[in-house]
């Protein structure tokens, strides 16, 4: 990627934080600085959102925060939400990049970058989250992990 198509992102993603793009959008680039450091807010331990936009980060899933299945999963989220707020707060570089897909709640699918390292990657290092599978057993499976 050059830096034409960065700054071709920044600038789009700069109209939409500043209310003067007409929709959200999402685009191929990358998006970085400071400007998204500080626009940029924790929903929980797997989504980020900018402005009104929500972002799911790739490769990974996070415990519930609103809908917790147990006191555990609720406890193991609050403490995923925390760190990647830690992350993004403490970080001298926040980057977020994704191909413009979207999930099937509309949210951006995304890599979110702290200091050059993947948020995702951090969190399942720590145990905060597992590695993203689909399916039933998937899902039966992270319920096990968090609620027993």
């Amino acid at each position: 990627m050059n830096r034409q198509q960065r700054w071709g992102f920044v600038v789009v993603l700069a109209a939409l934080l500043l209310g003067l793009a007409p929709a959200p959008v999402f685009g191929p680039a990358p998006a970085f600085g400071n400007e998204l450091q500080e626009s940029m807010y924790v929903i929980d331990g797997d989504t980020v959102g900018v402005g009104e936009q929500h972002f799911r980060l790739l490769k990974i899933n996070a415990p519930e925060v609103s809908k917790a299945r147990c006191q555990n999963e609720l406890n193991q989220g609050l403490a995923a939400k925390e760190r990647v707020e830690a992350l993004i707060a403490n970080a001298q570089n926040v980057e977020m990049t994704g191909k413009g897909y979207t999930d099937k709640y509309k949210r951006g699918l995304i890599n979110l970058f702290v200091d050059g390292e993947d948020v995702g990657e951090i969190l399942i290092r720590e145990g905060l989250a597992l590695k993203w599978r689909s399916g039933a057993a998937a899902k039966e499976r992270y319920r096990r992990y968090w609620c027993g």
